[in-house]
């Protein structure tokens, strides 16, 4: 089936990712049994563990690479650098 110009070949867009919702209601479960919510916890944890923050950061903040650096004009002249995501 051919498009008309313009006009999507999925108008309804992409799926919603499906939500575990097992594993959401075990957390809220959790949470209320030890009165706190998992993410409250996790934030604890990465305060008085370096290890836990660097691991939730990674999580969090896209790796960077850097894949190009130039230098460009005179001495005084712009610096040019180009970041891409792995």
């Amino acid at each position: 089936m051919k498009w008309a110009k313009g006009q999507s070949g999925n108008p309804n867009g992409r799926p919603a990712k499906p939500i575990n919702t097992d594993l959401v209601a075990a957390l809220k479960k959790e949470g209320v049994k030890r009165n706190k919510e998992f993410f409250a916890h996790v934030a604890a944890l990465a305060y008085e563990d370096t290890t836990v923050a660097l691991a939730v950061l990674n999580k969090l903040v896209p790796n960077l690479k850097q894949v190009d650096t130039t230098l460009e004009g005179d001495i005084g002249g712009e610096i040019t650098i180009t970041w891409a995501q792995p």
